[in-house]
């Protein structure tokens, strides 16, 4: 997580005022090796620290930023293939690992500390946290996860209807930018859906889940 601190400096430094910030950067299945990784001297499985840890941290470390701009939205991109609410206390994945049991679990985790960002520093309309569904789409993270964490590549084969998301979500990253209602209101949520993991909607499991993530 120094990566993500020097970033936040870096960032701090030359913009004082933060309008906006959209997560998408994810990575999947050990970097595509099919192997579990580690980072931060062993401390976080390499898809939970990318996908959830490292939004999250970057965030709170541009809090001032944000709320000195007077008018600012988080953005987090996240998955209805969310799950794995059984492990939220083992985020190492070292009682079970495969490509996609991680990546499911990094986007609850995102979920989770999204809606709790939104409950706590969530002041529309001066500032707004919000998750979104980017949909599915013929990409290299997709393909490897559609092999089952086996670090097997998906290339052939694949079903036309996966080459771009569905007309409903498909501009959905554009919307969560533009779109006024996204600065109106806070905590439009992904994860408030009906058929998302009602972990979700649990306080004391959110509020450990944060205390889990924060940098040592």
């Amino acid at each position: 997580m120094e990566d993500v601190k020097a970033l936040a400096a870096l960032i701090a430094e030359r913009h004082p005022r933060i309008h906006g910030i959209l997560h998408n950067a994810a990575t999947i299945d050990g970097s595509f090796t099919g192997k579990r990784k580690y980072t931060w001297n062993f401390h976080a499985e390499q898809t939970m620290a990318v996908n959830a840890m490292a939004p999250f941290y970057l965030t709170s470390l541009l809090m001032p930023q944000l709320q000195a701009a007077g008018n600012a939205r988080v953005m987090f991109s996240t998955s209805p293939s969310m799950g794995g609410a059984d492990y939220l206390d083992d985020l190492k994945c070292e009682r079970y690992w495969t490509g996609l049991h991680a990546y499911r679990l990094s986007k609850l985790c995102l979920e989770m500390v999204a809606k709790e960002m939104h409950l706590r520093y969530g002041d529309a309309p001066k500032l707004t946290f919000h998750t979104f569904n980017p949909g599915t789409a013929s990409t290299k993270l997709m393909r490897q996860g559609a092999a089952y964490g086996g670090g097997r590549k998906m290339g052939r084969g694949l079903r036309e209807e996966y080459y771009l998301p569905k007309p409903r979500v498909r501009k959905a990253s554009y919307l969560a930018m533009v779109d006024d209602k996204y600065q109106r209101e806070s905590g439009h949520l992904v994860g408030d859906g009906q058929k998302m993991p009602q972990v979700i909607q649990d306080a004391a499991a959110r509020q450990r889940l944060w205390q889990a993530e924060l940098p040592c």
